[in-house]
């Protein structure tokens, strides 16, 4: 199988907002608290959000072509953390979504996406890059962690109200 990654072009956008509404949709699935929807709105502005966050921000969107057609994305950009006191001032390229479709997977996609990301943040000078993966995505998890990652924070939560966690 002959994998490209290339950038995003405009005429991928609906082929890229199935993709965020199929991850999506795994989020939902594997989310043990009433926290991601996809409804409507959800659905209508999700690709509007993730576009405008990457015009904003320095950012970038890589695909994955297989025969031409698109199986997985990665999505990022920059934060500045100059303005946050309490840190030294670093350069940080935060990876906001990383997708591949259930058929490619274990091909090493997702580890060509990442590397094309990261390959990106390096461009642009940034000091490190991280991102945010759900505890119950343990598949990502691991694979994060084969990519050189490492678990440095973790926000704990507890539900206040009943309708929050799923039972």
């Amino acid at each position: 199988m002959n994998i490209k990654i290339v950038s995003y072009k405009k005429e991928d956008k609906k082929t890229l907002r199935e993709l965020i509404i199929k991850l999506r949709q795994f989020e939902v699935d594997i989310d043990t608290w009433n926290f991601f929807k996809l409804d409507k709105e959800y659905k209508e502005k999700a690709i509007e959000k993730l576009l405008k966050n990457i015009k904003e921000k320095e950012g970038k969107i890589y695909l994955a072509k297989s025969d031409n057609k698109i199986v997985g994305f990665v999505a990022g950009y920059i934060v500045p953390d100059k303005d946050n006191f309490e840190l030294y001032s670093w350069k940080r390229g935060y990876v906001f979504e990383l997708y591949v479709d259930d058929k490619y997977r274990g091909q090493r996609i997702g580890k060509k996406l990442l590397e094309k990301i990261e390959e990106y943040f390096k461009i642009k000078k940034c000091d490190f890059f991280g991102l945010n993966v759900l505890t119950a995505n343990t598949g990502a998890m691991g694979f994060y962690e084969k990519q050189g990652l490492e678990n440095r924070d973790l926000f704990m939560s507890k539900a206040l109200n009943k309708k929050v966690k799923k039972s």
